[in-house]
């Protein structure tokens, strides 16, 4: 599937604010696909786990 916009969320450090910010994106109604590219910098919180989890419970997504 080709996608027709590209998202690209740069995070450091965002686990107070990353899961309300990627519901935010995919609680929109659009009429093209798209993707969700989130460029993380090393976090040293919980970010990644949380990531990983929202990626694992929304796989088509």
């Amino acid at each position: 599937m080709e996608n027709d916009l590209t998202i690209i969320m740069p995070s450091y450090n965002m686990e107070k604010y990353i899961t309300e910010a990627l519901e935010s994106i995919f609680k929109q109604k659009t009429t093209y696909n798209y993707k969700v590219i989130v460029a993380d910098d090393c976090s040293c919180d919980r970010t990644i786990p949380i990531l990983q989890e929202f990626q694992k419970n929304t796989p088509t997504k």
